[in-house]
């Protein structure tokens, strides 16, 4: 094809103006004739798609790894390098042989080129540093306090997603833990749905030791002195005795018409001479103590609640041994005292406004525990969104936890740290409370799981908590040093902190009781029987802004209120 060049002129003056545009005829500039062998080699495309994006396209793969299994395995270790005239599982024979070694001249220049050896090996890895961290630790200079809790492992329930009703840690702190299980569906057709099981921190993927008890567990605890002594109780109102020495079986217990009528709510060991005293509540009503040598005769005595239906048992030999702490399912917690020879005694009502107490639970009691190191105060979490901590000698709670949007169900607290008490929520969640920082919300907050938390049991040392869940995973927490290591003089601070509030509740009981008495005398004037046990509210934050000014606590008394029972 010909070159083709179309010349467009214009004159000077016409550049610069707007162009303006009008219809004109067509104009041909070049024409090119039609080739048949090219037209041969193309070919007619009928349809064309494409797909356009700016988006950048990524793979997405899922994988699930291979679960490890562990085992524990020992190492024998025998001690060679003996003559052949020396027995070695003589000790005569080898004590000789030692002497003469040490009379030997040579034997203290052979030690000494050998620990020329050693000392440059030991030298050579401190240079290294082989076991150190890399990096050097960065310290906080203005010394905050960061609370962490790392998920060590999952102990998952190997027949099904029962319920974890109870967690009970090794006294030794060997890394052992029991766990009693519940079907919360009520069929226990199957005898694997009665199992409970015997955990090791290190072995994760299966259990220790399989307990088989008489029927589902509904609390489990190993004896505080010997860990290879557990006693449970069951669904079907009975005790089993285990002695995991001799077999995974109970080795007693309780017979049918000695037993609870109800399912077993709690039980405990008791510190004795005979090591074998226990006590067991039900909902039926009844607290029993019996002796695990003869489960089978009966309990050896028996106290009746009436009205009351017992769920928690707390006993703590600093606390007294006499003094039994019960929480019921009316939301209010029981004192007993249990003395030698004599019948048993009610010593307190904990929330009964009949008895002058106020502020119970509004549900059950599921969980009542001492103070380790002030055991005469204690905390009960009951069926409502908030942590109450009482007093032995005051019937009213001296202080509870901000409510909360979720229900609490177990609490328990630190063996480690005076301050510090943990709760767990029903959505999943575990709150930390250290009063040692102040008394609000909780410190430090962390979830394990989406199903409810049923259960919380502390390691002796305060280092691992094991939280059991609605789904029958049991996750363990490694606490860090901030919740596990006690700060200076933390007792004696919490120790002021519980008398503070102690005076404080004594004050508002002194208050109520006068505007009571009162009120009383106004209506025996008047002839009139109804008696109100509220308090004047300008008294009381009267008496509320002068005990905060002794205290050093800055307030203005309007932005004050009254709690009322």
């Amino acid at each position: 094809m010909d070159d083709c060049e179309y010349v467009h002129t214009r004159t000077k003056k016409d550049i610069g103006r707007l162009c303006e545009f009008e219809n004109v005829s067509g104009l041909a500039n070049a024409s090119v004739d039609a080739n048949a062998e090219l037209l041969s080699t193309f070919g007619h495309i009928h349809e064309i798609n494409a797909s356009l994006d700016t988006m950048p396209t990524y793979s997405v793969h899922s994988i699930n790894t291979d679960r490890v299994e562990v085992h524990s395995r020992g190492q024998v270790h025998i001690e060679g390098g003996w003559p052949r005239e020396i027995d070695s599982s003589e000790p005569q024979d080898t004590a000789k042989w030692r002497k003469r070694l040490d009379k030997d001249p040579q034997f203290a220049p052979t030690v000494a080129k050998l620990c020329n050896k050693m000392k440059k090996v030991l030298e050579d890895n401190k240079t290294i540093d082989l076991f150190g961290g890399i990096g050097s630790a960065s310290v906080d200079p203005l010394g905050v306090q960061t609370f962490k809790s790392d998920s060590a492992a999952l102990f998952k329930d190997p027949h099904g997603h029962r319920t974890v009703s109870r967690v009970s840690w090794h006294p030794d702190s060997l890394g052992r833990f029991a766990a009693s299980y519940l079907n919360v569906s009520g069929t226990e057709s199957k005898k694997e749905s009665c199992f409970s099981y015997l955990w090791e921190c290190d072995l994760p993927n299966q259990p220790m030791l399989t307990l088989t008890p008489s029927s589902s567990l509904l609390s489990i605890q190993m004896y505080t002195r010997n860990g290879d002594l557990i006693i449970g109780g069951c669904s079907d109102g009975s005790v089993n005795f285990f002695d995991i020495r001799t077999s995974t079986n109970p080795v007693a217990c309780t017979l049918y018409e000695h037993s609870h009528t109800d399912s077993v709510s709690d039980v405990s060991w008791i510190l004795s001479k005979t090591h074998s005293e226990i006590v067991s509540t039900s909902t039926d009503g009844r607290v029993m103590w019996w002796d695990v040598r003869q489960l089978a005769s009966g309990p050896v005595e028996t106290c009746d609640l009436t009205p009351y239906a017992g769920t928690a048992i707390e006993w703590q030999q600093e606390a007294g041994p006499t003094k039994f702490l019960i929480g019921t399912e009316e939301g209010v917690v029981l004192s007993l005292n249990k003395r030698p020879k004599k019948p048993i005694e009610t010593g307190g009502w904990f929330g009964v406004e009949d008895k002058g107490g106020s502020l119970k639970h509004s549900g059950p009691v599921l969980s009542v525990k001492r103070n380790m190191f002030h055991p005469k105060y204690f905390l009960s979490v009951g069926g409502d969104n908030c942590i109450k901590v009482w007093l032995e000698d005051l019937k009213s709670p001296i202080f509870e936890t901000p409510h909360c949007g979720s229900q609490y169900l177990s609490g328990t607290w630190s063996p480690s740290r005076p301050s510090l008490f943990v709760g767990s929520r029903h959505d999943g969640v575990i709150d930390f409370f250290d009063y040692s920082l102040g008394m609000g919300p909780s410190s430090y907050s962390h979830k394990v799981s989406e199903s409810p938390v049923s259960t919380l049991a502390m390691e002796p040392k305060g280092r691992l908590l094991a939280a059991g869940d609605a789904a029958g995973t049991i996750s363990l927490l490694q606490l860090s040093d901030e919740l596990s290591l006690p700060i200076p003089n933390e007792k004696n601070i919490m120790g002021t902190i519980l008398e503070r509030e102690q005076r404080r509740e004594k004050n508002l009981d002194t208050l109520r009781k006068q505007q009571t008495a009162s009120v009383l005398t106004a209506a025996t004037s008047t002839s009139n029987p109804r008696v109100s046990k509220r308090i004047d509210q300008q008294q009381y934050l009267a008496r509320e802004y002068e005990w905060q000014q002794i205290v050093g606590i800055k307030i203005e008394p309007q932005d004050m209120s009254i709690r009322t029972s």
